[in-house]
């Protein structure tokens, strides 16, 4: 084994050399080169299995444990070699319209090697920088298109990429994502620190991925209800297959948003981790940080831009008083290539409009949704009207007081619902705003139904995460109020005080959603029901799912 490594070691010392004048050679030679390295690779991890297979007597495990450790080194350094060469490949590839003549020169690089190969005696058990160990195996390299193929023709196998050999290094890349910690102190804690922050920019990342594929879902199901909604009625099928392909869009957006929601819900353990901290561990490397700050994360802006939070508190920064909070990210010198990722994200839809205009593009969906919504003011007016009466000792409905509150609330709901009434409403955005209303409180009413179940799992699935949103927010002060107190923050912020003022209802997105579930009336006392395609019917009658009923049995 020790005269095994020993000629390894010299086969890939001889490699290496050739390597470092890569840049000299000809894109050929450099291909052929990759070519040696991926052998050199597959000798030694059969060599690894063959020992470990054939473990003789006598062989301590501490030195076959060192043996490995030792294959395992010069794999991990010949691999990183190897992909270094691919890129150089990448950046060098050919145009299309050279393509042929470097597909001739590479035959001619291989057979030459190969004429010098068979005058060449190579070691008997290290592997070749030749190809005479490749007996029954022919290797061969093509360009094509600027990009490198590898194939691997065998007796047992044919056409294998070589390519396509995936391992965990070159996939997940440790070691790229753990050298990116860089403590600027020697203080212990400053390690997690800095890991615990770039965990929540990674899922950020995955959050603000999973959103905007929900976005893009949501605008394909309005661009298709909106323009194919009337089917042939003499096709049958038409119907079914759209309304399975919009369903399918429905349950995917469901699904990403419950994993936005699950990542950002588990995303505030960080903070526990933080806190187990000492805050005078803390202090002590704190002043390390300079004016790095939380605030200038381009990715949480981003997710609240993407979200559609319009609206933030002003900074007091110790610096220029009060600012907003564009100016006070740009003069902490954001990267003009943030700042672009900003622009974009504000140029695109947020998931706030989109999710208006999804709910918009269902109300041609629903018949008689107007006259649904004036049952639900009718029978919330009768509700109150007989809570009035039982609370009042001489059981008198005519009573002033009683009346005013029946107006005032069913003024508010029509307003709420329609807006003033003899006001003719001017504005898309709220016209847009009260047909949002309508639709959300049918859905919320109806969401037991297998016609509106999904419909209304977007809409739920949109105000769940934006609760998880809000967790997060909530408790991020709550974790630097443990580690500094009421200090100032790290960026110039009044700290503990600014955070909390983010968590302010002015600031959410979704109270509208919040709301209407506050309006919404128990079916049992609505009367009336839905007929199997999801119509709403105001008289009970045969056939009708009964209301009052989770599981929607039929009369």
């Amino acid at each position: 084994m020790a005269e095994l490594l020993k000629q390894a070691g010299l086969q890939l010392e001889e490699l290496e050399e050739k390597a470092k004048n890569e840049k000299e050679l000809p894109l050929m030679e450099v291909i052929y080169l990759v070519d040696l390295y991926n052998d050199f690779l597959t000798y030694l991890e059969s060599e690894k299995r063959r020992t470990y297979t054939n473990n003789s007597v006598g062989v301590t495990q501490e030195s076959l444990k060192s043996s490995f450790d030792e294959i395992g080194t010069m794999m991990q350094k010949a691999t990183m070699t190897r992909d270094e060469l691919e890129k150089c490949i990448i950046s060098r590839a050919p145009k299309e319209n050279e393509v042929k003549r470097y597909n001739e020169e590479l035959k001619q690089v291989q057979s030459q090697h190969q004429d010098q190969d068979q005058k060449d005696t190579p070691p008997s058990s290290a592997p070749s920088s030749s190809s005479t160990n490749k007996m029954d195996k022919k290797s061969t390299t093509t360009v094509k298109n600027g990009t490198f193929k590898y194939v691997e023709e065998t007796a047992t196998e044919a056409l294998i990429p070589r390519k396509s050999k995936i391992t965990y290094w070159n996939y997940i890349k440790p070691r790229e994502l753990t050298s990116l910690v860089e403590p600027r102190s020697s203080h212990h804690d400053e390690h997690l620190f800095i890991i615990t922050h770039q965990h929540f920019e990674v899922w950020f990342k995955q959050i603000l991925y999973e959103l905007e594929t929900v976005s893009k879902l949501l605008r394909d199901y309005s661009y298709s209800l909106e323009h194919h909604y009337n089917f042939d009625h003499s096709n049958p099928n038409q119907k079914i297959d759209f309304e399975i392909s919009q369903n399918t869009k429905l349950i995917k957006a469901v699904q990403y948003l419950k994993r936005a929601d699950k990542i950002v819900r588990y995303s505030i353990g960080g903070f526990e981790i933080l806190e187990t901290m000492d805050p005078s561990d803390f202090l002590d490397f704190r002043e390390h940080l300079g004016d790095g700050s939380g605030f200038q994360s381009t990715q949480f802006r981003e997710l609240e831009i993407l979200l559609g939070v319009t609206k933030r508190p002003t900074v007091h920064t110790t610096h220029s008083g009060l600012t907003s909070w564009e100016t006070k990210f740009l003069s902490d010198g954001c990267p003009f290539s943030h700042q672009q990722q900003i622009q974009k994200r504000k140029n695109a839809p947020s998931l706030l409009s989109t999710l208006y205009s999804y709910l918009s593009s269902l109300l041609p969906t629903i018949p008689h949704l107007d006259a649904f919504i004036s049952h639900v003011i009718e029978t919330k007016k009768r509700l109150l009207i007989e809570n009035l009466s039982a609370n009042n000792k001489n059981n008198n409905t005519n009573n002033e007081a009683d009346r005013k509150k029946v107006e005032e609330m069913e003024s508010e709901v029509k307003k709420f619902f329609y807006g003033s009434e003899g006001k003719k409403e001017k504005s898309e955005k709220k016209k847009e705003l009260y047909r949002v209303r309508r639709v959300a409180l049918w859905l919320f009413t109806w969401r037991d139904h297998p016609s509106w179940y999904w419909k209304y799992e977007v809409v739920n699935g949109m105000v769940a995460f934006e609760q998880g949103f809000v967790v997060w927010r909530q408790r991020h002060p709550r974790m630097v109020e443990v580690m500094i107190g009421r200090r100032v923050g790290t960026g110039g912020s009044s700290g503990v005080a600014y955070l909390d003022s983010t968590t302010l209802p002015v600031y959410r997105v979704f109270p509208d959603l919040i709301r209407v579930r506050g309006e919404a009336v128990s079916r049992g006392y609505l009367g009336g029901g839905l007929d199997k395609n999801g119509v709403w019917m105001q008289n009970e009658k045969k056939g009708l799912l009964r209301l009052g009923e989770r599981d929607c049995k039929k009369n």
